[in-house]
């Protein structure tokens, strides 16, 4: 599974936000998704593997998680996105 950051993080080397950063990822970074999410409801960690293979952690309210059967589409007032019946539309 793959995902994208929505907004700037730091990689963990650890399930903890006291853990030492690896690097930072930013907004609309894409990376690889390893591992389920592991954690208590409020904070969800994500194993994950950027472009340039490095692991680490970050915490689920910093992506958006992305398969190969959905397309993420920005939000806007003008553009409405539906599925219906196994059949997409755009309206």
């Amino acid at each position: 599974m793959k995902g994208i950051v929505i907004k700037d993080v730091e990689l963990k080397e650890n399930r903890s936000s006291a853990s030492k950063t690896i690097t930072l990822l930013q907004v609309g970074e894409k990376f690889d998704i390893l591992n389920p999410r592991v954690g208590t409801y409020e904070i969800k960690w994500v194993d994950i593997q950027t472009k340039e293979g490095i692991k680490g952690f970050i915490k689920q309210e910093n992506l958006i998680e992305i398969d190969s059967k959905y397309t993420l589409i920005e939000r806007s007032a003008d553009v409405r996105y539906s599925y219906i019946a196994g059949r997409h539309t755009l309206g």
